[in-house]
């Protein structure tokens, strides 16, 4: 797959645990929060696979509101930079992981080049959904 960093942004810790998993089952040896992730983490990849979770009603967490805001004033720069999206949700809700769409809208504003269909998990991560999302970021191709 070439080198992939996985990143996350997280309020309750499930997609942060869905993303340190994934990280170990398919040997990606960066998986960083996207409060810490750097521009030279972001260029010495070759994929860049983030996971946020939706906050209430399709509003971002947090942690991904102040990563949109670091791309927005150029402070990360994705231009060109293949990326795949995934997001927990609950489906309760009217709007399902709005949060990864508008990621990946802003990204893709800025540049990036979205790889592969948005991966919507509900609620919390189990066995199943887990293997889900690994098929899923192994069809990633960068």
């Amino acid at each position: 797959m070439g080198k992939t960093i996985i990143l996350y942004a997280s309020l309750t810790g499930n997609t942060q645990m869905a993303a340190m998993q994934l990280a170990v089952e398919v040997a990606i040896d960066d998986c960083l929060s996207v409060e810490e992730v750097t521009q030279a983490q972001i260029d010495s990849a070759q994929l860049v696979v983030i996971g946020t979770s939706t906050w209430g009603e399709g509003d971002y967490n947090p942690a991904c509101e102040d990563f949109v805001a670091r791309v927005n004033n150029s402070e990360l720069n994705f231009s060109s930079k293949k990326v795949g999206f995934f997001g927990l949700g609950d489906s309760t809700y009217q709007i399902f992981c709005n949060a990864v769409d508008r990621l990946k809208a802003e990204l893709v504003k800025n540049g990036a080049v979205a790889v592969g269909e948005v991966h919507k998990i509900d609620g919390f991560l189990d066995d199943d959904k887990q293997a889900e999302l690994k098929k899923w970021t192994e069809s990633l191709s960068p």
